[in-house]
Parts: structure tokens; C-alpha cells; sequence
């Protein structure tokens, strides 16, 4: 059930603390029962659009079913990979300068771009990307749908 790489339910919570504090559109409303570590990795994993994260070093640490939909990947496939791995060649270079932007903004919504699907096809997509923290260590999340 779990699609965190620590399976650490305090995971869950920090995203889900972060997409509140940002307003990003989960598809769904955040309840703030649902920011408990008991529920709160269940409530991604059920969530149609696909949340995934990475670490300072750009390795996966977190992948939501969603993701897995919208990606083909299994967990087991795709956490503690690079994430840089998902972009085109054409795109990596303004995805890193994205990056910049949302560490300084905290969250940069709506972007349009492409992304690589585990057959190799392009893949149309719109995300919100933003930063939380795990522990103390900074991260990037996004909230991905397809086009």
C-alpha cells in the first residue's frame, strides 16, 4: 500500500501539509482530517491525478498510483531513480531553471510541458509543482495530470 520510498506515513502528511498551504488542486479538497499519518499516504494513493516527489539529489522518494497511471512505471520501478529521467532531453534544461523558481516562489502552477512514459512515448502534461520539506530535508513536489 505504500508508495513512499521511507513507506513513512509522516511522507503523506508533509505533502499533503504543502499542497494546502499552496492551494494545489488535488482534484479533490483537503480535508484537514486527512493530514494524520494514518490516513494521510491512503489518501494520495487513492487520488486520480499523480503526485510524485524527488530530493535534494533529484532521486524519486515519493509516487502516488496516480503517477504510476500516468507514467507506467511501478513503484518498485521508479523510487530512488532520477527524476530527470521522466523529461525529455529537450526540456531538462528549463526544468532545472523551473526548479530555481519554485525553491525561491514555493510553488509554480499550471505548467504545460512534456514528460517521458515507460514506453518511451511523449506524454502531454499540466502540473503544479511545489516545495515541502521531509524532516528537515527540502523537497520538490508535483501534481500532475494529463493534457
Amino acid at each position: 500500500m505504500f508508495i513512499s520510498k521511507q513507506e513513512d506515513p509522516i511522507h503523506g502528511v508533509a505533502l499533503l501539509a504543502a499542497a494546502k498551504k499552496y492551494d494545489v488542486d488535488l482534484g479533490v479538497k483537503i480535508d484537514p482530517t486527512v493530514l494524520s499519518p494514518a490516513y494521510s499516504l491512503y489518501f494520495l494513493a487513492g487520488l486520480k491525478i499523480g503526485v510524485l516527489s524527488e530530493d535534494e539529489m533529484g532521486l524519486l522518494n515519493f509516487y502516488s498510483r496516480g503517477a504510476e497511471r500516468i507514467f507506467g512505471y511501478s513503484p518498485k520501478e521508479i523510487l530512488g531513480t532520477l527524476s530527470i529521467n521522466l523529461a525529455p532531453e529537450h526540456l531538462r534544461e528549463g526544468r532545472e531553471a523551473l526548479f530555481e523558481r519554485v525553491k525561491k516562489e514555493g510553488v509554480v502552477k499550471g505548467i504545460e510541458t512534456q514528460r517521458i512514459n515507460k514506453t518511451g512515448n511523449l506524454i502531454e502534461i499540466v502540473a503544479d509543482v511545489f516545495l515541502y520539506e521531509l524532516g528537515n530535508v527540502p523537497c520538490i513536489a508535483a501534481a500532475v495530470r494529463t493534457k
